[in-house]
């Protein structure tokens, strides 16, 4: 019974290392794919669309890529593509109570989010933090 116990334990202990060893090379991917800050790609110099409020992820980007609205202005966001995709308005702290993540997004799902504040504020998709957009509020 003893023995029996000996070989749990270090099958245990075995399958905890090899646990911490792929944790570890997961954290090593993300931080050689994005850098030490392990923030999104910045957004492509786009000439902004003016005046749209509705942005859609579609073949994995977000169209149009940058808008630019007036303060006060609700965008929404939609996903028309099958994958799952969301939003993450990350330098955005209006209150505890603000939600600046939409969650993933099924297909036709959208979130909205009401620009409180003037600046350019960058967007990315949680599941897929190379799709980046950026919207410019004036």
């Amino acid at each position: 019974m003893r023995d029996r116990a000996t070989r749990i334990l270090v099958v245990v202990i075995v399958v905890s290392i090899l646990a911490l060893i792929g944790t570890g090379v997961g954290m090593a991917t993300v931080l050689q794919t994005y850098g030490a800050s392990a923030s999104p790609p910045p957004v492509a110099q786009a000439t902004p669309a003016l005046g749209v409020t509705h942005v859609s992820t579609r073949n994995y980007t977000y169209q149009p890529a940058v808008i630019e609205v007036v303060w006060g202005t609700t965008v929404t966001w939609t996903n028309r593509d099958s994958a799952i995709h969301g939003v993450v308005l990350p330098h955005i702290i209006d209150s505890e109570t603000d939600i600046r993540e939409s969650g993933p997004l099924d297909q036709g799902s959208s979130f909205s989010y009401t620009f409180q504040a003037r600046g350019t504020f960058q967007y990315y998709c949680a599941e897929h933090p190379y799709m980046v957009g950026g919207v410019i509020v004036t």
